[in-house]
């Protein structure tokens, strides 16, 4: 629909409704004056159907006094909209780009794996689930809550990665970049 003071309206349809000339092409907006007329640059328009979709956290056993890393995985139909906005450790609301140094928990961007460091008994009796946004309609949904998986340490175990392998990182100009480093062994090994 186009509304009088120029703008293109597209209200929400049925999916049977669905045409690719009109929900899936390229628009400009054209100003008429008497004496010239302006083109606006493309904008791209993508209906996109709106779906149910399922969040839950996946792990692996992680041995104690090493590092965890919980993911949230999202239904792939709509990954490209949805995204971890945060994540809870029993009441607690763990939020990426707001760890400081001295914390256990830190949720990665733009990934939003969330990352626990020297992981102790504490951690066993933890309950962790992730909260994840849609960006197109605001909806929030947050995973089943689960536990921990620990493994005693092994003394004397050498350690291990099952980090790959980065052949090239790019990064733009003032980007901040974080590369974890999984590691599992005893003693734990320092970090730099």
């Amino acid at each position: 629909q186009a509304l009088p003071n120029g703008t293109l309206y597209f209200p929400p349809f049925a999916g049977h409704l669905f045409r690719t000339d009109v929900h899936d092409t390229t628009y400009r907006c054209r100003i008429s004056y008497s004496y010239y007329v302006l083109l606006s640059h493309d904008i791209r328009v993508r209906a996109v159907v709106r779906q149910p979709y399922e969040v839950k956290v996946e792990t692996t056993d992680v041995t104690l006094g090493n590092t965890a890393f919980l993911k949230c995985f999202v239904s792939s139909h709509v990954r490209e909209f949805v995204h971890v906005s945060s994540w809870f450790g029993e009441k607690e609301m763990l939020l990426p780009g707001r760890s400081d140094i001295g914390t256990r928990y830190v949720v990665t961007t733009p990934g939003g794996e969330l990352c626990i460091r020297n992981v102790n008994e504490e951690d066993r009796l933890k309950r962790f689930s992730c909260v994840t946004v849609d960006t197109l309609t605001g909806e929030r949904k947050t995973s089943e809550a689960i536990l921990l998986t620990l493994k005693d340490n092994i003394p004397n175990m050498a350690p291990s990665t099952s980090q790959k392998s980065v052949s090239e990182l790019k990064a733009g100009k003032g980007a901040s970049v974080q590369l974890p480093c999984n590691v599992q062994g005893n003693p734990v090994p320092s970090f730099s």
